[in-house]
């Protein structure tokens, strides 16, 4: 008794090994039986719901043909007829002879009626209309003189007399003539043709809704699907059940679940018809899905299609309880089967491994004891040459190994941690050098980003403002990696933060910096560099370029492009190297947007590079998002991009956008810059000339503008400086409502040439003439006003030209 007890308790070791895997077999089977039962009830139900869709869409056109083929003639023969008409009694009697004619050969048509505007059938008449219809036995005739069956006010008069075309009405019930719910196909006519014609009655040809129901009844899908057809206007035309005839679909519907359904619930699923109905109405067929069916609270499917030319839309409904019932069953059994499949294999799992898992049990617990640092325990020795033999083969070589691996372990894993820690510093010190407040000004919104790689990069982005007015920004990359880069990029930043002032332009700042790095570069390392400074009054934007990737400006209306920047040398590699300064004018909306190579030189699985097409790409889809919102659109594509390829280098980008000028009244302002010598003076005549087509002035007014500036720069450049250096002179354009506002800024000796007054007369000959007074003399007739003044040791000219456009 006690040997079978103890048997029990070591076969229910509940904690064993072999009951463990039988239990680790029983979830993955499960969780296979579960996949594959997810699987099969998925494709089972989607092919049903396909057969289903197919079978209702086949019926539902079918049948929307068969009411076509229908209803095609009855309104050929009507628009024939209308046309025929000829204001004459033995033209009526003949028409309304053909149409009687038709309604008695064509049993679908119940009736047709000729009725005319008043007088114009005869004087005096306000009321006349010629009606037949059929009986059950006979077709009978009526003349309708009468006040009481006013045709003037009903649907099938007042349609046709307003749109002047033909169409279909609304079903209705026509109380005083044809006595019978019906829909009616009206076609106008008018007394004559051309744009003077009048419109004189209504032909119509009237159909009852009951013939109507023994083509859409016809319509069976499963057990208890049926058909129905509904008006341009959502009333119910044909229905198995006769209370919804002549009612809107909607309010049966709403009034049908109230009471069963949510009030959410149901205002979505009239909402749901009413949509149903709206693309049925505009040539659309589908297939959906409704909560509640009409007449009952199940959920089931819907088919609609439209009928040809009348707006009817055609739909079958059916419950999805009858889709999915032989499914269901199915379902159930092989849920049975797989149940007993699972139990018989957890039994025989159980079984296999005990036998297994005894010698292992030994092994485990010789493990344990080397694991307490007794090395010296004796393993159990097995002769055979199966998996058990050498896994115990393999203990006694681990025994004999473990004791120096271990010592290795510790000092390898005590330097790595320094490593990794002193790794961890560094990447977090780089961080920490990075800007992450961005401004919130009204001229400009500015983003930047950067996702550092695995290992530490020499990426680097700041920005600052150098006054109220002028925001500086950067962006740069360091050729080298690690920590050499990281240090070099913060070497790099350090220097351009402190000689980047106001007073000193981008290309001097630069220069000094690509000379400070070049002192002491053992390495040879180098870093591209661009450096930007915006007026965020005016929109000039001062642009140095060292070797960095060209940016991209995308106008607020669209389009990418890049702007073709002197590229320079990078910083760090000859330090005698001259950069330059670069000027444009960012217009309102533009976008500025720059980054490092980590962008378009990340790769994926297929060693496919990003590249500057898909960059440009990016930007021309969501240029018009705000711009931490570019920055996260084009990070998030870049790693769908790379998918699992680990990140290389870092990814750093800068987004400005312009948000326009904050003077009031300013409509644009522009900015040139040239160098004191005359052959600069042909970019004034082409700055000038493309300022005319921009902001619409005239090539009278831009040819007097250019020989003003003409005159005062040859003054500057002749006698303003008493040096052969190179200096810069500065002309800025400013546009407003009427005038044109040009000033003219250069850093020669004080020199005012308005202060010159040399007496001009145009009529004396040239030998008569002092020299200088032609040239005084365009400035003061050619400008509306000019001024000089002296500030900050720069001569400053201004002068205006009002607008004649």
């Amino acid at each position: 008794m006690g040997t079978l007890k103890e048997g029990l308790k070591r076969f229910f070791n509940f904690r064993g090994l072999a009951w463990r895997m039988g239990f680790l077999f029983l979830t993955g089977i499960m969780i296979i039986f579960l996949i594959t039962f997810f699987y099969v009830t998925v494709k089972s139900y989607r092919m049903m719901l396909n057969e289903a869709q197919l079978t209702a869409g086949d019926k539902a056109n079918l049948t929307a043909n068969r009411i076509g083929n229908v209803i095609r003639p009855i309104e050929e023969v009507a628009s024939v007829l209308a046309q025929s008409i000829r204001f004459s009694p033995e033209n009526f009697a003949l028409i309304h002879s053909i149409s009687r004619d038709y309604v008695v050969e064509n049993p679908t048509v119940y009736g047709s009626i000729i009725a005319f505007e008043p007088d114009f059938y005869k004087h005096g008449k306000k009321y006349h209309a010629e009606y037949c219809y059929q009986t059950r036995d006979t077709l009978k005739d009526l003349t309708i003189e009468r006040e009481d069956y006013d045709y003037f006010t009903y649907d099938w008069y007042c349609s046709p007399k307003k749109q002047a075309k033909p169409g279909w009405s609304e079903p209705y019930f026509d109380k005083g003539a044809g006595n019978i719910l019906m829909c009616t196909y009206y076609v106008p006519f008018y007394l004559n043709t051309g744009p003077d014609r009048q419109f004189a009655g209504v032909l119509t040809m009237d159909i009852s809704l009951a013939s109507l129901e023994r083509i859409v009844s016809s319509v069976r899908i499963f057990k208890s699907g049926y058909a129905m057809m509904i008006s341009r206007k959502g009333v119910v035309l044909t229905s198995p059940n006769r209370q919804y005839v002549n009612r809107n679909l909607v309010e049966v519907v709403r009034e049908r679940w109230k009471g069963i359904t949510p009030e959410r619930g149901r205002e979505s699923s009239t909402v749901l018809i009413e949509q149903i109905l709206s693309k049925a109405r505009k040539g659309e067929s589908g297939f959906l899905k409704l909560p509640r069916l009409v007449n009952t609270s199940k959920p089931g499917w819907i088919c609609y299609t439209p009928v040809a030319s009348t707006g009817w839309s055609l739909l079958i409904i059916f419950p999805e309880e009858e889709l999915v019932s032989d499914l269901n069953s199915f379902l159930k059994k092989l849920v049975l089967v797989i149940f007993l499949s699972i139990v018989a294999t957890l039994i025989v799992t159980i079984l296999v491994v005990r036998r297994v898992t005894k010698p292992i049990t030994r092994l485990a617990f010789a493990a344990r004891a080397i694991g307490q640092g007794k090395f010296n325990v004796i393993l159990p020795v097995y002769r055979s040459k199966d998996e058990i033999s050498l896994l115990a083969n393999s203990f006694s070589l681990m025994q004999e190994e473990l004791r120096s691996y271990l010592e290795n372990l510790k000092k390898s894993t005590a330097a790595r941690e320094k490593i990794e820690s002193d790794i961890a510093v560094a990447r977090d010190l780089q961080q920490g050098l990075l800007p992450r407040e961005f401004p919130s000004i009204a001229n400009c919104d500015l983003h930047a980003r950067l996702d550092p790689a695995r290992v530490i990069g020499g990426d680097l982005y700041d920005f600052f403002f150098l006054d109220e007015d002028h925001l500086c920004f950067a962006i740069g990359d360091v050729s080298g990696k690690g920590v050499p880069g990281s240090l070099f990029m913060a070497i790099a930043r350090t220097l351009f933060r402190s000689y980047m002032t106001i007073e000193n332009p981008p290309d001097k700042v630069m220069a000094i910096v690509n000379r400070e790095l070049c002192r002491e570069n053992p390495s040879l390392m180098f870093v591209t560099f661009q450096v930007g400074i915006l007026n965020l009054k005016t929109g000039v934007l001062l642009f140095c370029n060292a070797g960095h990737n060209r940016p991209y400006i995308l106008a607020e209306r669209g389009g990418v492009v890049r702007y073709s920047c002197n590229p320079g040398l990078p910083l760090g590699i000859r330090s005698d190297f001259v950069y330059s300064t670069e000027s444009i004018v960012l217009k309102k909306g533009d976008l500025l947007f720059l980054y490092t190579d980590g962008i378009t030189e990340a790769i994926n699985e297929a060693e496919e590079t990003y590249g500057e097409e898909r960059l440009a790409k990016v930007l021309e889809t969501s240029h018009a998002r705000p711009v931490n919102e570019i920055s996260t659109i084009l990070v998030n594509d870049i790693k769908a991009f790379a998918g699992s390829t680990e990140q290389y280098d870092d990814i750093t980008l800068l987004v400005l956008r312009y948000n326009g000028s904050a003077v009031p009244g300013l409509i644009g302002t522009d900015r040139l810059s040239i160098r004191n010598s005359v052959n600069e003076l042909h970019k004034v005549v082409a700055f000038v000339e493309l300022l005319s087509a921009e902001y619409v002035f005239s090539q009278k007014m831009a040819i007097e503008i250019n020989l003003v500036l003409e005159e005062l720069i040859s003054n500057i450049i002749f006698y303003g400086y008493d040096d052969d250096a190179a200096h810069e002179i500065t002309i800025e354009f400013e546009r407003s409502e009427n005038k044109m506002a040009v000033t003219v800024t250069d850093d020669g000796k004080p020199f005012n040439l308005l202060e010159k007054n040399i007496p001009f007369d145009p009529s004396a000959p040239l030998e008569a003439r002092k020299p200088g007074g032609l040239g005084i003399h365009f400035i003061r007739t050619l400008t509306d006003s000019v001024g000089y003044t002296r500030k900050d040791d720069r001569n400053i000219i201004r002068f205006t030209k009002m607008i004649n456009k």
